[in-house]
């Protein structure tokens, strides 16, 4: 059983629309909250889930909104899910985003995959209307680009996911897809999408309250600003998670300044 404070929530989902969202909604007995207008937004004691609307600006303002209104922890866990087009990709299966690109931009993301996944993972486009073509090896959205660059100004990038389940193919078109089948397709995931979250929660519950035993001496001696102390806190912090904790390189905490800290930091934890 997780142990969670009834006062801060752990997990923010983030889904465009109602009929994606509807069977996650019931299975974490989520209850929407009556003083929200902005967007809709359901919750319980570990988690809230916000009803974006389709489209990265939508997406965007929703992930922004949501962690400045609530009382998250730190590092939350932060998910989106939502229906994906591919070129072969049977209807209805679940998927994994291992890449982001956004294709108005191309500005491309790459999500940190540390915990056993539950279904296979793609590449994942985000394009501005919906796609005809599909190119091999790729999944279709509308948010996960502005989620995902958004997200990561709030959490490290091991806690943020973003699933899909394919709703359209080269055999099966966009217009036939109904809020029904969404529902449906949704609903045979939902055990798959919770036993993730609970994973991904454990990892953020386990992360150092912040400060990691480094914080304090680097900040004293290397003069951070404040921007910088964050970026500086969400590094640790993925340093906590994929080496337990391990020592920082010689090198790296010799550095003269900040801005050579976190570039030679932030190096170190691309190799991992």
């Amino acid at each position: 059983m997780l142990k969670v404070s009834k006062s801060k929530h752990v997990c923010c989902i983030f889904i465009a629309l109602a009929c994606e969202a509807k069977a996650l909604i019931q299975s974490l007995n989520l209850k929407k909250l009556a003083d929200e207008n902005v967007f809709a937004m359901y919750s319980n004691t570990t988690t809230i889930l916000t009803i974006s609307g389709t489209g990265t600006i939508s997406m965007a303002a929703a992930v922004a909104y949501t962690l400045a209104r609530n009382n998250i922890i730190k590092s939350p866990v932060l998910l989106n899910l939502g229906i994906a087009g591919h070129q072969t990709a049977s209807l209805g299966s679940l998927w994994l985003a291992h890449k982001i690109t956004d294709i108005a931009t191309g500005k491309n993301f790459y999500p940190p995959l540390i915990t056993q996944n539950q279904c296979k993972t793609e590449n994942l486009a985000t394009v501005t209307k919906p796609q005809m073509n599909y190119a091999p090896n790729c999944l279709y959205d509308m948010e996960a680009s502005a989620f995902y660059a958004i997200s990561t100004r709030f959490t490290t990038g091991e806690l943020i996911r973003s699933y899909k389940v394919i709703s359209d193919n080269n055999t099966h078109a966009i217009d036939t897809i109904n809020a029904q089948k969404v529902h449906t397709w949704m609903q045979a995931h939902v055990d798959s999408i919770i036993q993730a979250q609970q994973a991904l929660i454990q990892i953020s519950l386990e992360l150092a309250p912040i400060e990691s035993r480094y914080y304090p001496d680097l900040i004293a001696r290397l003069h951070f600003t404040v921007a910088a102390k964050i970026k500086l806190q969400q590094l640790l912090q993925r340093w906590q998670v994929l080496t337990n904790d391990a020592d920082l390189p010689m090198e790296i905490i010799q550095a003269m300044n900040a801005k050579e800290f976190l570039k030679l930091f932030n190096k170190e934890l691309e190799k991992l």
